[in-house]
């Protein structure tokens, strides 16, 4: 059983200012352009603005992702506060 299901949500979930952990891309037909726009497993991305589009920031850009792509991207939500980089590591 994949654990990944338990703890993450669509991208398209996560409210303006959350972030997240990319932990799944679930239509590998969108793999590809996705990580050409820097939206990879394993990065941290902020919403910007929820909605169609989604807005985000990664890496410090923002790029813009339709809603139903953003229903394929699994992201695991930041607990520890509201911005992934607000935290010591």
């Amino acid at each position: 059983m994949n654990d990944i299901r338990h703890t993450s949500v669509p991208l398209s979930h996560l409210v303006k200012g959350a972030c997240g952990l990319i932990c799944a891309v679930e239509n590998k037909d969108e793999l590809a352009r996705l990580q050409s726009m820097g939206v990879c497993i394993g990065r941290r991305v902020e919403v910007i603005k929820p909605g169609d589009p989604l807005i985000l920031r990664v890496f410090g850009a923002r790029i813009g992702l339709s809603a139903r792509m953003a229903e394929h991207v699994q992201v695991e939500p930041c607990s520890k506060a509201p911005r992934c980089w607000e935290v010591s590591v």
